[in-house]
């Protein structure tokens, strides 16, 4: 990520400050909690990915239409986040207290709204209708996968068909519409915007598949957050889905107690994590996502390079 940050350094620049522009001046809290959102550095992956797409067609990095469409990409994502920590009365995110934290969860309702309408105005100043679809279309998709996480919450008998539906709907959508975006700004085919869109829903997966993979098995100093999340919020991720399907009745009885409890017994749950080599089924299971969208942007290095990254999270 950091030679992709230092290709697309003016752009980014000119992203963070398209995101606070044109806030009312009479409005304070507005104006704070976007500038603790967007005034820290993150990875803004979605944006530099319209970024990408766009220059990929065409030689004008600062081209206005992609920082448009890269802002209001963010925008989105951050107002789904914004829900998401309500929702999950979440403390923090990558280490910094969350707005419902610091301020309370209308105040990060209400700027959330706001996000997702500066989105749109964005897209209108952007002047590229099809993006409008694009967009507009991803977050309806986003906002409807959210509700039917809600209805599926601790189920424990979810398929991985069903699983991979939602990860596609809730996470993947924006990354492919991200990428269709930056090619839209080119003014290339619908043939060309259908791979770009398509790199972004595979990448989009086996992006959610190995965040997934960091709730049971990564380092918490490093993803600034407590591991074993998902299930104690009745959330049946890929892991525990195959550590469900391979486990035997005794274990199945154990394991299930835990889903939506405040409190786990974590070492059993490594334990058995390790003992049916679940880590490894997970990897193998995510690298044929890896390999569709390899294979779409065969001919790009940094497209291949940020895959690889992805991928080795784990």
């Amino acid at each position: 990520m950091k030679e992709i940050e230092i290709q697309f350094k003016d752009a980014i620049k000119a992203i963070k400050t398209e995101l606070l522009l044109d806030l009312p001046e009479d409005i304070l809290l507005l104006k704070l909690v976007f500038n603790h959102i967007f005034g820290v550095s993150g990875k803004m992956l979605r944006p530099i990915m319209t970024l990408i797409f766009s220059r990929r067609y065409s030689s004008d990095q600062l081209n206005e239409s992609a920082i448009c469409l890269a802002s209001a990409v963010e925008l989105i994502h951050t107002a789904t986040l914004l829900h998401d920590d309500v929702i999950d009365n979440a403390k923090t995110r990558r280490n910094i207290p969350t707005a419902n934290s610091i301020w309370d969860n209308k105040t990060s309702i209400l700027v959330g709204d706001n996000m997702f309408s500066k989105a749109f105005q964005l897209i209108v100043k952007s002047n590229k209708l099809p993006a409008f679809k694009e967009l507009a279309n991803a977050s309806a998709t986003i906002s409807s996968a959210e509700v039917w996480q809600i209805q599926i919450l601790n189920k424990i008998n979810i398929t991985i068909d069903e699983y991979i539906r939602l990860v596609t709907e809730k996470t993947a959508v924006l990354f492919g519409a991200a990428c269709a975006v930056g090619a839209i700004t080119s003014d290339v085919s619908d043939d060309i915007i259908d791979k770009a869109r398509s790199f972004g829903i595979n990448f989009g997966i086996l992006y959610q598949i190995r965040d997934d993979l960091l709730d049971y098995f990564g380092d918490e100093n490093i993803i600034g957050k407590e591991t074993f999340q998902d299930i104690k919020e009745g959330k049946i991720t890929l892991p525990l889905i195959m550590l469900l399907d391979a486990v035997s009745q005794d274990e199945f009885a154990i394991i299930t107690p835990m889903i939506g409890a405040a409190t786990i017994d974590k070492n059993l749950l490594q334990l058995l994590m390790s003992k049916y080599d679940i880590k490894t089924k997970v990897l193998a299971f995510s690298n044929r996502y890896k390999d569709i969208a390899l294979g779409v942007i065969q001919d790009d290095k940094i497209l291949q390079d940020l895959v690889e990254e992805i991928a080795m999270i784990l």
